[in-house]
């Protein structure tokens, strides 16, 4: 299971998690065709209380060996 879809199931589901963000769940949709946006991954990390990283949802951006 990818970082997004944990974040999801923290919520137990799309309409809860989009709700947790301030987002329309088409929104959430669309991130996992296209990735999330860095700025969506820092808040992600802070609904979950850190239970999905930015690092997984953007390794990209925040590699895992970073200091």
């Amino acid at each position: 299971m990818d970082a997004l879809e944990r974040a999801i199931n923290h919520f137990d589901n799309q309409s809860a998690f989009a709700r947790a963000l301030g987002v329309e769940p088409q929104l959430i949709t669309n991130w996992k065709k296209r990735g999330v946006p860095a700025e969506q991954a820092i808040r992600i990390e802070t609904v979950t209380d850190g239970a999905v990283k930015v690092r997984d949802l953007r390794p990209d951006l925040f590699p895992q060996d970073a200091a």
